[in-house]
């Protein structure tokens, strides 16, 4: 994982616990004033910006009937908030709300048939990261300490 995603999922996961302030106190001395943006947008940014709309377009447009990605819902999921798709953490949007839901499904499905078909150490911290990156707790996930297990397999205590 790079620096920039894992920032951003570190202040992802600080929006959604605490206020910046708790955490770094010598903000609150700053000026907070709202940073005005210019109307005009460089050519580059335009691009980068039609850019992201395709590919979030696209990676839509291969959400199955049930909202998922079959597989791969964790992974979409990760990547969807990672790119600062906000619709994902809206709750007045049906459709984020149905996707999230899925994604949590299919956790609770698989977290529940481990012995049938095991879940990796490297499965386990996606969906870990993937719940975090939807402001969602892995420490108490339907009362199971998802945090707690992935420590226990990669200190190599727990198969």
């Amino acid at each position: 994982m790079t620096v920039l995603p894992a920032l951003t999922l570190l202040l992802r996961l600080l929006s959604c616990t605490v206020a910046a302030t708790d955490v770094f106190p010598g903000l609150g001395d700053l000026d907070s004033s709202p940073v005005v943006e210019e109307d005009v947008e460089s050519p580059s940014v335009s691009l980068a910006r039609s850019a992201e709309v395709k590919a979030l377009g696209w990676v839509m447009n291969r959400m199955t009937a049930d909202y998922g990605w079959g597989e791969d819902t964790a992974h979409t999921v990760l990547a969807v908030a990672l790119a600062n798709a906000s619709w994902i953490l809206d709750p007045s949007n049906l459709e984020a709300q149905l996707v999230t839901k899925q994604f949590e499904l299919e956790l609770v499905i698989r977290l529940w048939r481990h012995h049938e078909v095991p879940l990796t150490t490297g499965h386990l911290a996606l969906n870990v990261m993937a719940l975090v990156a939807l402001c969602r707790d892995p420490r108490a996930f339907h009362s199971k300490d998802l945090v707690g297990e992935w420590q226990q397999r990669a200190s190599g205590s727990s198969v």
